[in-house]
């Protein structure tokens, strides 16, 4: 019985081995071309789209057997393969694959964009638009790695105007969905085509820039360069007063003169950014009762004296900042009231009620912030012992005067970030104000930015900041 059995598994084993799924055989071609693609992606894009193609010479008919067998793919394996034919310049069979992907599972938004960048750089813009309604009908949100390649296909065969209107559809639909928002290489292809010919071609790229509040990168301001001819560009610096100057009020164009986008917020951005800080208090109502307090305390001192303050210190990240063996450093603390008074600055001392308290422990220091608070008299306030969120107490009272106010602190607000709107970046990098101590607690300061890097108009030149050069614009002339 033994011996039969094993008899009819040998004569039944070649017929298996006929059978047997060109699957596994698959995915391992696949995963050698998607290494083979990527190590040749540093010799450049032809010799991507070389090893691609040799590879799909081999994938394609694996796969097409496995179909012809009624087998199937995993949507991982058939999602490599579709990468596969996009990079080998193979549009047909990028749909093909995309296709049969979508009758065994539901495509996802990285597969609709691979398959739309294969039917655009092909020159099937057509087939490429309708990829992306198809999208749209579906709820995917459609990325700039959506959209990118058929504005390049739209710029690269002369049509601008179409490729504008499609970024402006984008910037339309990023109101509801910021992942639609444009980005800098949404912009490149309308500036390579316009390469030559000047601002006129310029400038509806320059005007999306400024509506979008957009900084460009390196490729983009290079390809503006070559658009423009060096005849109409200057490259300037800024000129402004020192930051820490009470007059400050931002920079200027090294070379025209004209006044530089700030770091600053203002209307409705200033007025929410300023309710969101409070609202990080919660919902206690000692809590509530406490910042309320604060405005109280703040309102009196300064109808008092009739002088607002226009430096706001985090006591406890300067007085802990070099941690001294754990100790507060009341000497750090006094170093930057007198630094912020020597510029003509009125300086706030916020302090953590529970870290003053244990500061007040060792005698020394004890005498050492009562002498800091005889030489400026109701300048330090200290927050509730039981309050825990000191951090508000500091935002809130630098954003009562946003135009002029400093904050002074190293602190990144982590906790607080992503819980405030996207002007908090701007204007933190316009007002907060950082130090550091040496081992002989000489201090030194890191400034806050004097302009926010963006694209500006002022008739008649326009101003493009240089990335990753802080401080360097493009000034053009009209």
């Amino acid at each position: 019985m033994h011996r039969m059995r094993t008899r009819l598994l040998a004569a039944a084993a070649p017929r298996r081995r006929c059978h047997a799924s060109a699957a596994p055989t698959l995915r391992t071609r696949l995963e050698l071309a998607r290494r083979e693609v990527r190590l040749a992606e540093r010799d450049g894009a032809a010799s991507a789209a070389s090893a691609a193609s040799a590879s799909l010479t081999t994938a394609m008919p694996l796969w097409r057997s496995e179909l012809s067998g009624g087998g199937g793919l995993d949507r991982t394996t058939l999602s490599v393969l579709l990468s596969l034919c996009q990079s080998a310049k193979a549009p047909a069979d990028a749909l093909d694959v995309f296709r049969r992907l979508g009758d065994a599972h539901v495509p996802k938004e990285g597969d609709f964009a691979t398959v739309v960048r294969a039917m655009a750089e092909s020159g099937d813009v057509p087939a490429a638009r309708r990829l992306l309604g198809e999208m749209g009908e579906r709820g995917l949100s459609r990325r700039p790695r959506s959209y990118n390649p058929i504005v390049q296909a739209l710029a690269r065969g002369g049509d601008a105007e179409q490729a504008l209107q499609l970024i402006d559809d984008m910037a339309a639909e990023a109101v509801a969905r910021p992942a639609s928002t444009p980005n800098a290489g949404t912009y490149l292809p309308l500036l390579d085509a316009a390469k030559g010919r000047g601002l006129g071609a310029a400038l509806p790229v320059l005007q999306r820039w400024r509506t979008a509040r957009l900084a460009p990168d390196a490729d983009s301001v290079a390809a503006l360069r070559q658009c423009l001819g060096e005849q109409q560009v200057v490259e300037a610096g800024e000129q402004c007063l020192s930051v820490l100057h009470p007059g400050h009020r931002g920079a200027d164009c090294g070379n025209c003169g004209a006044e530089l986008p700030q770091p600053t917020l203002g209307g409705d951005a200033l007025a929410e950014l300023s309710t969101r800080v409070s609202s990080l208090i919660g919902s206690d109502a000692r809590s509530v009762r406490d910042l309320q307090a604060f405005d109280g305390w703040l309102e009196r001192r300064e109808a008092a004296s009739g002088v607002r303050f226009d430096a706001v210190i985090d006591a406890a990240n300067v007085g802990l900042s070099n941690w001294h063996g754990g100790k507060f450093s009341a000497p750090q603390l006094e170093a930057v009231v007198d630094a912020l008074r020597a510029e003509g600055r009125v300086p706030l001392v916020v302090a953590q009620g529970v870290c003053w308290k244990v500061a007040c422990k060792q005698p020394h220091t004890k005498l050492a912030l009562e002498r800091l608070a005889a030489a400026v008299p109701r300048s330090v306030y200290v927050t509730p012992l039981a309050g825990r969120l000191d951090d508000v107490f500091v935002l809130y009272a630098a954003l009562r005067h946003e135009a002029r106010a400093l904050l002074i602190s190293n602190d990144e607000f982590a906790d607080h970030r992503q819980l405030l709107p996207e002007g908090f970046e701007r204007w933190r990098s316009g007002h907060q104000l950082r130090f550091a101590f040496d081992d002989r607690d000489a201090l030194s300061w890191t400034l806050p930015a004097a302009s926010w890097p963006e694209v500006a108009h002022a008739p008649p030149r326009w101003h493009v900041p240089l990335a990753d050069e802080t401080g360097r614009w493009l000034c053009i002339g009209e």
